[in-house]
């Protein structure tokens, strides 16, 4: 603990990043957290008017129709929210699949950690619901599991191993 704390410490004065991490910290660099609560008032905008959806990848084609402001090329990016972007692109009742999906792949491993399982099955499903529910919640404040192809590759493959444990749990 003592040498990564150390490490950490050495990373941040050796690249002078003392100020950006206060910044952060302190919220007084508020550009980040405007255009994420931009995006985020396009994409309600958007799940409003297509509840049904826009269609996978769509998302970022259709932000200019659903704002008066003239963005820029760089600011044609997903809403840095799962949820939100997967309500956009395959609409509603897609949303409520996915959600209701994840939800119950942590319902189970929660319920199945506590079986009289061997050790080893045991830590697998702590470890996969430790990481599901990482997952879930950096999916509250980011877009990559969605858009990012190494994103989508993470999250399938962990819920393909929630999948697996439960089932040869269920034997």
């Amino acid at each position: 603990m003592f040498l990564a704390l150390s490490l950490l410490i050495l990373f941040i004065v050796i690249f002078n990043l003392e100020q950006t991490i206060l910044n952060k910290i302190l919220l007084t660099d508020s550009a980040s957290f405007d255009q994420r609560v931009f995006y985020f008032s396009i994409g309600k905008k958007m799940m409003y008017a297509n509840p049904f959806g826009v269609g996978l990848g769509n998302f970022t084609i259709l932000m200019p129709d659903f704002t008066s402001i003239k963005l820029a090329p760089w600011d044609f990016q997903p809403v840095h929210n799962i949820y939100m972007l997967l309500a956009n692109e395959i609409g509603i009742v897609g949303f409520i699949v996915f959600s209701l999906l994840i939800a119950t792949l942590i319902v189970y491993l929660f319920i199945y950690q506590n079986r009289k399982d061997s050790s080893e099955e045991i830590t697998v499903r702590v470890f996969l619901l430790a990481v599901l529910i990482a997952i879930a919640v950096i999916g509250l404040f980011d877009h990559y599991p969605i858009s990012v192809y190494q994103g989508q590759l993470l999250l399938f493959i962990i819920i393909g191993l929630c999948g697996k444990s439960l089932v040869t749990g269920n034997r």
